[in-house]
């Protein structure tokens, strides 16, 4: 038993040097490349020798925390496959009922609406019977001008309050507002005369990219201009 603790001691240590080493030089690299500016052929040559031996640090990253990343990226894709294999049904079938709900409750509001219209009908009709049953005694009475003035004052009728919806316990909705486009041209005429932010539409870079790659100077779109960057590519020795 003893036997097997001290081999294992001694792997530890074997790694922990291994990998003290891969830092050191990780980090030696990655500082001196970070300090080093081109100014002649001399710095020019380090920079490419610099670049090789950065290659090459991260190679040497890759081989020691590599599986272990690997490892535990395998380990989460698993479990993420585990969780949503039970969490997606559950979010399916939350918004089909929410959206059932929502869609039932939109019923509910509008029959609402609609007893709550017949209520106040039905109040105003009673009142204006009331109205022309005071007007008709107060001419009869002789009070003509009473009459006229009953006759010509609006009705009052109070809002109706129609039945609450039905309540469910933990349930609960709210309104929210959205925007949707339906008309991207007339949006971009809207920002182009300052009427509405250019923050309202988001630049997809992907089709642009592709224009400037295939026009390259001779790429003509109002706003946008084609410039080319220089990729420098190494391998590590």
């Amino acid at each position: 038993m003893t036997e097997m603790t001290d081999e294992k001691k001694a792997a530890a240590q074997a790694e922990a040097e291994v990998r003290a080493g891969v830092e050191k030089a990780a980090l030696v690299v990655s500082k001196k490349s970070q300090k080093l500016t081109i100014t002649d052929d001399k710095s020019y040559t380090a920079a490419g020798a610099l670049l090789v031996r950065a290659k090459a640090g991260q190679k040497k990253v890759d081989e020691f925390f590599g599986p272990t990343v690997r490892a535990t990226n395998a380990a989460h894709q698993t479990a993420l496959a585990a969780f949503n294999f039970l969490m997606a049904p559950l979010k399916a079938g939350e918004r089909h009922l929410k959206n059932e709900i929502r869609d039932y409750r939109h019923k509910l509001k509008l029959i609402q609406a609609r007893k709550q219209r017949e209520i106040e009908a039905a109040a105003r009709k009673i009142a204006e019977a009331e109205r022309a049953a005071e007007a008709k005694a107060l001419k009869d009475a002789g009070e003509a001008e009473a009459a006229k003035a009953v006759a010509a004052a609006p009705v009052v009728v109070h809002r109706a309050v129609a039945p609450e919806l039905p309540a469910t316990p933990g349930v609960s909705d709210r309104e929210i507002w959205k925007a949707e486009v339906f008309d991207i041209v007339a949006l971009c005429k809207a920002i182009g005369a300052d009427k509405v932010s250019s923050d309202c539409v988001k630049v997809v870079q992907k089709p642009l990219n592709a224009m400037a790659s295939s026009l390259k100077l001779n790429m003509n779109v109002p706003g946008v201009r084609a410039f080319c960057e220089t990729s420098i590519s190494a391998r590590s020795m």
